[in-house]
Protein backbone atom coordinates (compact mmCIF):
# COMPACT_ATOMS: atom_id res chain seq x y z
CA UNK A 1 0.00 0.00 0.00
CA UNK A 2 1.96 2.94 -1.29
CA UNK A 3 2.33 5.82 -3.65
CA UNK A 4 3.97 5.48 -7.05
CA UNK A 5 4.97 8.13 -9.57
CA UNK A 6 7.44 8.67 -12.39
CA UNK A 7 8.47 10.37 -15.59
CA UNK A 8 9.75 9.38 -19.04
CA UNK A 9 11.70 11.93 -21.07
CA UNK A 10 13.60 11.61 -24.36
CA UNK A 11 16.36 13.73 -22.84
CA UNK A 12 17.66 13.45 -19.30
CA UNK A 13 16.03 15.91 -16.92
CA UNK A 14 16.51 16.69 -13.23
CA UNK A 15 13.97 14.62 -11.24
CA UNK A 16 12.81 17.38 -8.92
CA UNK A 17 9.34 16.50 -10.21
CA UNK A 18 9.63 13.04 -8.66
CA UNK A 19 10.49 14.51 -5.28
CA UNK A 20 7.63 17.04 -5.57
CA UNK A 21 5.09 14.33 -6.51
CA UNK A 22 6.19 12.10 -3.64
CA UNK A 23 5.97 15.05 -1.27
CA UNK A 24 2.40 15.86 -2.33
CA UNK A 25 1.40 12.23 -1.75
CA UNK A 26 3.50 11.46 1.34
CA UNK A 27 0.30 10.53 3.24
CA UNK A 28 0.11 7.42 1.04
CA UNK A 29 3.54 6.17 2.08
CA UNK A 30 4.92 7.58 5.32
CA UNK A 31 7.23 4.67 6.22
CA UNK A 32 10.00 4.49 3.59
CA UNK A 33 10.98 6.00 0.24
CA UNK A 34 12.90 5.00 -2.88
CA UNK A 35 13.81 6.50 -6.26
CA UNK A 36 15.01 4.88 -9.49
CA UNK A 37 17.00 7.12 -11.88
CA UNK A 38 18.25 5.49 -15.11
CA UNK A 39 19.44 2.33 -13.38
CA UNK A 40 20.53 3.86 -10.09
CA UNK A 41 18.35 3.19 -7.03
CA UNK A 42 18.40 5.25 -3.85
CA UNK A 43 16.39 4.50 -0.71
CA UNK A 44 15.83 6.36 2.56
CA UNK A 45 13.41 6.40 5.46
CA UNK A 46 12.91 10.15 5.21
CA UNK A 47 11.97 11.62 1.85
CA UNK A 48 14.15 14.68 2.45
CA UNK A 49 17.26 12.46 2.62
CA UNK A 50 16.80 11.52 -1.04
CA UNK A 51 16.99 15.10 -2.26
CA UNK A 52 20.80 15.26 -2.35
CA UNK A 53 20.97 12.08 -4.45
CA UNK A 54 18.80 13.27 -7.34
CA UNK A 55 20.52 13.17 -10.73
CA UNK A 56 19.66 13.79 -14.37
CA UNK A 57 17.63 10.90 -15.76
CA UNK A 58 15.40 9.98 -18.69
CA UNK A 59 13.39 7.45 -16.72
CA UNK A 60 12.71 8.17 -13.05
CA UNK A 61 10.41 6.28 -10.67
CA UNK A 62 9.37 7.26 -7.16
CA UNK A 63 7.91 5.07 -4.43
CA UNK A 64 6.78 5.78 -0.87
CA UNK A 65 5.74 2.86 1.30
CA UNK A 66 2.97 2.26 3.79
CA UNK A 67 4.33 -0.85 5.47
CA UNK A 68 1.73 -3.64 5.61
CA UNK A 69 3.34 -6.85 4.26
CA UNK A 70 7.05 -7.66 4.35
CA UNK A 71 9.97 -6.35 6.38
CA UNK A 72 9.42 -2.83 7.65
CA UNK A 73 12.91 -1.79 6.49
CA UNK A 74 12.57 -3.06 2.91
CA UNK A 75 11.23 -0.81 0.20
CA UNK A 76 10.98 -0.33 -3.51
CA UNK A 77 12.04 0.06 -6.27
CA UNK A 78 12.79 -3.66 -6.66
CA UNK A 79 15.16 -4.94 -9.33
CA UNK A 80 15.57 -8.21 -11.20
CA UNK A 81 18.51 -10.47 -10.41
CA UNK A 82 20.53 -9.04 -13.31
CA UNK A 83 19.48 -5.46 -12.36
CA UNK A 84 18.13 -4.95 -15.88
CA UNK A 85 14.48 -4.56 -14.84
CA UNK A 86 13.19 -2.31 -12.07
CA UNK A 87 9.67 -2.00 -10.69
CA UNK A 88 7.47 -0.01 -8.31
CA UNK A 89 4.12 -1.37 -7.12
CA UNK A 90 1.13 -0.07 -5.20
CA UNK A 91 -1.34 -2.64 -3.90
CA UNK A 92 -1.32 -6.16 -2.54
CA UNK A 93 -0.81 -9.54 -4.24
CA UNK A 94 -2.71 -12.21 -2.34
CA UNK A 95 -1.12 -15.24 -4.01
CA UNK A 96 2.46 -13.96 -3.76
CA UNK A 97 3.62 -16.86 -1.59
CA UNK A 98 2.53 -19.45 -4.15
CA UNK A 99 4.13 -17.46 -6.97
CA UNK A 100 7.33 -16.98 -4.99
CA UNK A 101 7.66 -20.74 -4.43
CA UNK A 102 7.76 -21.19 -8.21
CA UNK A 103 10.57 -18.64 -8.57
CA UNK A 104 12.91 -19.51 -5.69
CA UNK A 105 15.01 -21.95 -7.74
CA UNK A 106 16.14 -19.33 -10.27
CA UNK A 107 15.69 -16.00 -8.50
CA UNK A 108 17.15 -14.29 -5.43
CA UNK A 109 14.79 -12.38 -3.12
CA UNK A 110 15.90 -9.62 -0.78
CA UNK A 111 12.94 -10.06 1.59
CA UNK A 112 9.38 -11.30 1.99
CA UNK A 113 7.53 -8.56 0.10
CA UNK A 114 4.64 -9.42 -2.21
CA UNK A 115 5.79 -6.63 -4.55
CA UNK A 116 9.19 -8.19 -5.23
CA UNK A 117 7.51 -11.26 -6.69
CA UNK A 118 6.19 -9.19 -9.62
CA UNK A 119 9.61 -8.05 -10.85
CA UNK A 120 10.95 -11.62 -10.82
CA UNK A 121 7.87 -12.91 -12.65
CA UNK A 122 8.48 -10.30 -15.36
CA UNK A 123 12.17 -11.23 -15.44
CA UNK A 124 11.20 -14.89 -15.88
CA UNK A 125 9.22 -14.26 -19.08
CA UNK A 126 11.07 -11.19 -20.44
CA UNK A 127 12.47 -11.77 -23.94
CA UNK A 128 13.22 -8.18 -24.92
CA UNK A 129 9.59 -7.00 -25.03
CA UNK A 130 8.57 -5.41 -21.74
CA UNK A 131 4.99 -4.95 -22.90
CA UNK A 132 4.66 -8.62 -23.77
CA UNK A 133 6.14 -9.67 -20.42
CA UNK A 134 3.70 -7.51 -18.45
CA UNK A 135 0.76 -8.91 -20.43
CA UNK A 136 1.87 -12.46 -19.61
CA UNK A 137 2.29 -11.73 -15.91
CA UNK A 138 -0.95 -9.85 -15.21
CA UNK A 139 -3.28 -12.91 -15.39
CA UNK A 140 -1.08 -14.65 -12.80
CA UNK A 141 -1.60 -11.95 -10.16
CA UNK A 142 -4.47 -12.36 -7.72
CA UNK A 143 -4.73 -9.00 -6.05
CA UNK A 144 -5.05 -5.27 -6.45
CA UNK A 145 -2.28 -3.32 -8.08
CA UNK A 146 -0.87 -0.55 -10.12
CA UNK A 147 2.76 -0.95 -11.05
CA UNK A 148 5.37 0.62 -13.29
CA UNK A 149 8.29 -1.36 -14.71
CA UNK A 150 11.25 -0.37 -16.87
CA UNK A 151 14.04 -2.19 -18.68
CA UNK A 152 16.04 1.03 -19.00
CA UNK A 153 14.69 1.80 -22.48
CA UNK A 154 10.93 1.34 -22.15
CA UNK A 155 8.45 2.06 -19.40
CA UNK A 156 5.16 0.19 -18.89
CA UNK A 157 2.55 1.25 -16.35
CA UNK A 158 -0.50 -0.91 -15.68
CA UNK A 159 -3.50 -1.38 -13.43
CA UNK A 160 -5.47 -4.42 -12.29
CA UNK A 161 -8.72 -5.20 -14.18
CA UNK A 162 -11.03 -4.13 -11.32
CA UNK A 163 -9.28 -0.85 -10.54
CA UNK A 164 -8.94 -0.82 -6.77
CA UNK A 165 -5.86 1.42 -6.89
CA UNK A 166 -5.93 4.69 -8.87
CA UNK A 167 -3.40 5.78 -11.49
CA UNK A 168 -3.27 8.98 -13.57
CA UNK A 169 -0.95 10.30 -16.25
CA UNK A 170 -0.31 13.46 -18.25
CA UNK A 171 1.93 14.52 -21.14
CA UNK A 172 3.64 17.89 -20.80
CA UNK A 173 6.17 19.25 -23.33
CA UNK A 174 6.98 15.75 -24.53
CA UNK A 175 7.52 14.35 -21.03
CA UNK A 176 5.10 11.71 -19.69
CA UNK A 177 4.31 11.84 -15.98
CA UNK A 178 2.25 9.40 -13.93
CA UNK A 179 1.14 9.27 -10.28
CA UNK A 180 -1.26 7.60 -7.85
CA UNK A 181 -3.24 10.81 -7.34
CA UNK A 182 -4.26 13.73 -9.55
CA UNK A 183 -2.91 16.35 -7.16
CA UNK A 184 0.64 15.20 -7.90
CA UNK A 185 0.12 16.10 -11.58
CA UNK A 186 -1.68 19.41 -11.23
CA UNK A 187 1.48 21.40 -12.02
CA UNK A 188 0.73 20.64 -15.66
CA UNK A 189 -1.66 22.89 -17.60
CA UNK A 190 -3.43 19.74 -18.82
CA UNK A 191 -5.97 17.74 -16.85
CA UNK A 192 -4.56 14.36 -15.73
CA UNK A 193 -6.02 11.35 -17.53
CA UNK A 194 -7.10 8.17 -15.77
CA UNK A 195 -5.46 4.89 -16.73
CA UNK A 196 -8.43 2.55 -16.92
CA UNK A 197 -8.42 -0.83 -15.15
CA UNK A 198 -6.77 -3.59 -17.16
CA UNK A 199 -5.00 -1.11 -19.46
CA UNK A 200 -1.31 -0.50 -20.19
CA UNK A 201 0.46 2.81 -20.57
CA UNK A 202 3.41 1.93 -22.82
CA UNK A 203 6.09 4.62 -23.15
CA UNK A 204 9.26 4.75 -25.28
CA UNK A 205 11.20 7.19 -27.42
CA UNK A 206 8.43 7.14 -30.04
CA UNK A 207 5.84 8.44 -27.58
CA UNK A 208 3.17 6.64 -25.60
CA UNK A 209 0.21 4.39 -26.28
CA UNK A 210 -2.66 3.25 -24.08
CA UNK A 211 -4.08 -0.18 -24.80
CA UNK A 212 -6.27 -2.71 -23.10
CA UNK A 213 -4.34 -5.69 -21.84
CA UNK A 214 -6.42 -7.82 -19.54
CA UNK A 215 -10.11 -8.45 -18.90
CA UNK A 216 -11.72 -10.71 -16.33
CA UNK A 217 -13.55 -13.60 -17.91
CA UNK A 218 -17.25 -13.42 -17.10
CA UNK A 219 -18.36 -16.87 -15.97
CA UNK A 220 -21.63 -18.31 -17.18
CA UNK A 221 -23.70 -18.94 -14.05
CA UNK A 222 -26.31 -21.68 -14.30
CA UNK A 223 -26.96 -22.45 -10.60
CA UNK A 224 -30.68 -22.95 -9.98
CA UNK A 225 -30.62 -24.51 -6.51
CA UNK A 226 -30.83 -21.86 -3.77
CA UNK A 227 -28.94 -23.87 -1.13
CA UNK A 228 -26.14 -24.59 -3.59
CA UNK A 229 -25.92 -20.91 -4.51
CA UNK A 230 -25.81 -19.91 -0.85
CA UNK A 231 -23.00 -22.35 -0.06
CA UNK A 232 -20.94 -21.28 -3.08
CA UNK A 233 -21.33 -17.64 -2.11
CA UNK A 234 -20.42 -18.37 1.52
CA UNK A 235 -17.23 -20.14 0.44
CA UNK A 236 -16.30 -17.35 -1.96
CA UNK A 237 -16.82 -14.63 0.65
CA UNK A 238 -14.87 -16.50 3.34
CA UNK A 239 -12.01 -17.10 0.90
CA UNK A 240 -12.03 -13.43 -0.10
CA UNK A 241 -11.65 -12.32 3.51
CA UNK A 242 -9.04 -14.99 4.35
CA UNK A 243 -6.69 -14.16 1.50
CA UNK A 244 -6.75 -10.48 2.44
CA UNK A 245 -5.24 -11.44 5.79
CA UNK A 246 -2.25 -13.34 4.37
CA UNK A 247 1.01 -11.85 5.62
CA UNK A 248 -0.81 -9.21 7.67
CA UNK A 249 1.08 -8.23 10.81
CA UNK A 250 -1.38 -5.69 12.24
CA UNK A 251 -2.59 -6.35 15.79
CA UNK A 252 -5.94 -4.67 15.11
CA UNK A 253 -7.84 -3.84 11.92
CA UNK A 254 -10.73 -1.46 11.28
CA UNK A 255 -14.11 -1.97 9.61
CA UNK A 256 -16.07 0.78 7.89
CA UNK A 257 -19.38 -0.07 9.50
CA UNK A 258 -22.97 0.94 8.79
CA UNK A 259 -24.74 -1.95 10.50
CA UNK A 260 -25.95 -3.16 7.11
CA UNK A 261 -25.68 -6.75 5.92
CA UNK A 262 -22.42 -6.31 4.02
CA UNK A 263 -20.38 -4.59 6.75
CA UNK A 264 -21.77 -6.93 9.43
CA UNK A 265 -20.72 -9.97 7.38
CA UNK A 266 -17.21 -8.61 6.90
CA UNK A 267 -16.81 -7.77 10.60
CA UNK A 268 -18.08 -11.20 11.66
CA UNK A 269 -15.83 -13.06 9.22
CA UNK A 270 -12.79 -11.08 10.39
CA UNK A 271 -13.56 -12.03 13.99
CA UNK A 272 -14.01 -15.66 12.95
CA UNK A 273 -10.52 -15.48 11.46
CA UNK A 274 -9.17 -14.45 14.87
CA UNK A 275 -8.71 -10.77 14.04
CA UNK A 276 -9.06 -8.05 16.64
CA UNK A 277 -11.40 -5.50 15.04
CA UNK A 278 -12.80 -2.06 15.70
CA UNK A 279 -15.77 -0.67 13.77
CA UNK A 280 -16.17 2.95 12.68
CA UNK A 281 -19.28 4.83 11.59
CA UNK A 282 -19.93 8.52 10.86
CA UNK A 283 -23.27 10.21 10.24
CA UNK A 284 -25.75 12.77 11.48
CA UNK A 285 -27.40 12.28 14.85
CA UNK A 286 -30.64 10.94 13.37
CA UNK A 287 -29.07 9.01 10.49
CA UNK A 288 -30.04 5.40 9.95
CA UNK A 289 -26.40 4.37 9.70
CA UNK A 290 -25.46 5.68 13.16
CA UNK A 291 -28.52 4.26 14.93
CA UNK A 292 -28.37 0.93 13.13
CA UNK A 293 -24.60 0.61 13.65
CA UNK A 294 -24.96 1.14 17.40
CA UNK A 295 -27.79 -1.37 17.66
CA UNK A 296 -26.08 -4.10 15.65
CA UNK A 297 -22.65 -3.52 17.23
CA UNK A 298 -24.14 -4.04 20.70
CA UNK A 299 -25.93 -7.18 19.57
CA UNK A 300 -22.87 -8.67 17.86
CA UNK A 301 -20.30 -7.53 20.41
CA UNK A 302 -18.36 -5.35 17.95
CA UNK A 303 -16.34 -2.43 19.41
CA UNK A 304 -17.69 0.73 17.72
CA UNK A 305 -16.55 4.34 17.40
CA UNK A 306 -18.96 6.92 15.98
CA UNK A 307 -18.48 10.46 14.66
CA UNK A 308 -21.49 12.83 14.57
CA UNK A 309 -21.59 15.03 11.48
CA UNK A 310 -22.84 18.53 12.30
CA UNK A 311 -22.88 21.76 10.33
CA UNK A 312 -19.65 22.81 12.08
CA UNK A 313 -18.01 19.51 11.10
CA UNK A 314 -19.02 20.07 7.48
CA UNK A 315 -17.57 23.59 7.52
CA UNK A 316 -14.36 22.37 9.14
CA UNK A 317 -13.72 19.38 6.85
CA UNK A 318 -15.29 20.33 3.50
CA UNK A 319 -12.20 21.82 1.87
CA UNK A 320 -9.99 19.03 3.21
CA UNK A 321 -12.29 16.33 1.86
CA UNK A 322 -12.59 17.93 -1.59
CA UNK A 323 -8.79 18.14 -1.80
CA UNK A 324 -8.38 14.48 -0.89
CA UNK A 325 -11.22 13.01 -2.95
CA UNK A 326 -10.06 15.19 -5.88
CA UNK A 327 -13.67 15.79 -6.91
CA UNK A 328 -16.07 18.65 -6.18
CA UNK A 329 -19.37 17.13 -7.36
CA UNK A 330 -22.10 17.13 -4.72
CA UNK A 331 -22.73 13.37 -4.77
CA UNK A 332 -19.05 12.43 -4.53
CA UNK A 333 -18.39 14.85 -1.67
CA UNK A 334 -21.57 13.87 0.18
CA UNK A 335 -20.64 10.18 0.06
CA UNK A 336 -17.03 10.99 0.95
CA UNK A 337 -17.83 12.68 4.28
CA UNK A 338 -18.70 9.64 6.44
CA UNK A 339 -15.91 7.50 5.00
CA UNK A 340 -13.28 10.21 5.48
CA UNK A 341 -14.32 10.73 9.10
CA UNK A 342 -14.43 6.97 9.76
CA UNK A 343 -10.86 6.71 8.46
CA UNK A 344 -9.86 9.71 10.58
CA UNK A 345 -11.12 7.97 13.73
CA UNK A 346 -9.30 4.78 12.77
CA UNK A 347 -6.07 6.67 12.14
CA UNK A 348 -6.31 8.26 15.59
CA UNK A 349 -6.54 4.72 17.00
CA UNK A 350 -3.38 3.66 15.16
CA UNK A 351 -5.23 1.55 12.58
CA UNK A 352 -3.37 1.02 9.27
CA UNK A 353 -5.72 -1.49 7.57
CA UNK A 354 -9.49 -1.18 7.13
CA UNK A 355 -12.09 -3.43 5.51
CA UNK A 356 -15.42 -2.51 3.96
CA UNK A 357 -18.38 -4.37 2.48
CA UNK A 358 -18.34 -2.61 -0.87
CA UNK A 359 -20.07 -3.88 -4.06
CA UNK A 360 -22.85 -6.00 -2.48
CA UNK A 361 -25.49 -3.95 -4.31
CA UNK A 362 -23.75 -4.47 -7.64
CA UNK A 363 -23.54 -8.22 -6.98
CA UNK A 364 -27.12 -8.74 -5.79
CA UNK A 365 -29.12 -5.93 -7.47
CA UNK A 366 -29.58 -4.14 -4.15
CA UNK A 367 -30.29 -0.69 -5.55
CA UNK A 368 -33.92 0.29 -6.05
CA UNK A 369 -33.49 1.19 -9.70
CA UNK A 370 -32.54 -2.40 -10.61
CA UNK A 371 -36.28 -3.14 -10.39
CA UNK A 372 -36.83 -1.15 -13.57
CA UNK A 373 -34.17 -3.18 -15.36
CA UNK A 374 -35.62 -6.42 -14.05
CA UNK A 375 -39.10 -5.53 -15.30
CA UNK A 376 -37.72 -5.68 -18.85
CA UNK A 377 -35.68 -8.87 -18.65
CA UNK A 378 -33.70 -10.89 -16.12
CA UNK A 379 -30.98 -11.17 -18.79
CA UNK A 380 -30.74 -7.38 -18.81
CA UNK A 381 -30.20 -7.42 -15.04
CA UNK A 382 -27.28 -9.83 -15.33
CA UNK A 383 -25.64 -7.68 -18.00
CA UNK A 384 -26.26 -4.50 -16.01
CA UNK A 385 -24.71 -5.98 -12.85
CA UNK A 386 -21.55 -6.86 -14.78
CA UNK A 387 -21.37 -3.36 -16.24
CA UNK A 388 -21.73 -1.79 -12.80
CA UNK A 389 -19.07 -4.06 -11.30
CA UNK A 390 -16.70 -3.10 -14.11
CA UNK A 391 -17.39 0.59 -13.42
CA UNK A 392 -16.84 0.41 -9.66
CA UNK A 393 -13.48 2.11 -10.06
CA UNK A 394 -15.05 5.26 -11.46
CA UNK A 395 -17.06 6.56 -8.52
CA UNK A 396 -16.41 4.11 -5.69
CA UNK A 397 -13.06 2.32 -5.48
CA UNK A 398 -10.86 5.28 -6.38
CA UNK A 399 -12.78 7.53 -3.98
CA UNK A 400 -12.44 5.09 -1.09
CA UNK A 401 -8.75 4.52 -1.76
CA UNK A 402 -8.02 8.24 -1.64
CA UNK A 403 -10.13 8.87 1.46
CA UNK A 404 -8.48 6.14 3.50
CA UNK A 405 -4.96 6.69 2.15
CA UNK A 406 -5.32 10.36 3.12
CA UNK A 407 -4.97 9.00 6.67
CA UNK A 408 -2.22 6.49 5.72
CA UNK A 409 -4.69 3.59 5.80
Amino acid sequence: MCTICGHFSKDAIYPQDIYDMMNKMRHRGPDFNGIYMDGEVRKAKNLEDLKEHLKLSRIALGHSRLSIIGMSSSTQPYSSCDKGISLIHNGEIYNYQQLKSLLLRNHNFSGDSDSEVIVHLIEEVYDGSLEKAVKEVMPLLDGMYTFAVTDGCNLVVTRDPIGKKPLYYVENDGIIYFASEKKALWNSEKEPLRLKPGYLLVINDYGYTVKQSYQINKPYIDIVDFDEAKQIYKNALKDAVSKRLIGLKEEKVGVIFSGGIDSVLIAKLLMDEGQSIKCYCAGTEDSGDINNAKKIARKMGFPLNTFLITEDVINNYLEEIIENVEESGLLQVEVAFPMYLAALMASQDGIKVMYSGQAADELFAGYEWYKKVMSKSIVNVNQKLWEDLERLYDDTLEREDKLTMAHSI
